[in-house]
């Protein structure tokens, strides 16, 4: 257990509602997600819909954000993905959720939503991770996968 735990409890903050979110009032989360997936909350970006099947587009989010540093699973079960990742210097936890959604027959798109468990800011640390997955993936996309 690290000194974040023993202080501020379990860093995982759980599974996300997508269609029932509504953003935190304090400045350290962020969320790009399709507005119709997320109707009550406010996106700082709203994804592409990939020419992908739904599966294939959760294999390259997997793998993206695999490796990123400071990165593990939390849980995998189901539509949703949760990771806990770390700031390297301080250790501070994040809890990203990634929910793929289909768009139809090799169509898909995703939420992601990054968010502190500790400070009242995060300085833009949860968008740029997020502007960087999202980056990630579109290149892996296009590569074929």
């Amino acid at each position: 257990m690290d000194i974040w735990s023993l202080i501020f409890g379990d860093p995982d903050l759980g599974a996300v509602d997508f269609p029932t979110l509504v953003r935190r009032t304090q400045p350290n989360d962020a969320l790009i997600c399709p507005r119709d997936h997320c109707p009550n909350a406010v996106v700082d970006r709203e994804p592409p819909v990939w020419p992908v099947a739904a599966e294939h587009l959760r294999s390259i989010v997997s793998a993206v954000a695999r490796g990123q540093p400071g990165t593990t699973i939390l849980d995998e079960r189901g539509a949703q993905t949760r990771y806990l990742v770390r700031s390297r210097l301080l250790r501070f936890p994040d809890t990203v959720n990634v929910d793929i959604v289909g768009r139809g027959e090799n169509r898909a798109t995703l939420a992601l939503y990054s968010r502190s468990q500790i400070g009242r800011t995060d300085f833009g640390t949860n968008r740029r991770r997020l502007e960087r997955w999202l980056a990630l993936i579109e290149a892996r996309v296009a590569m074929g996968g």
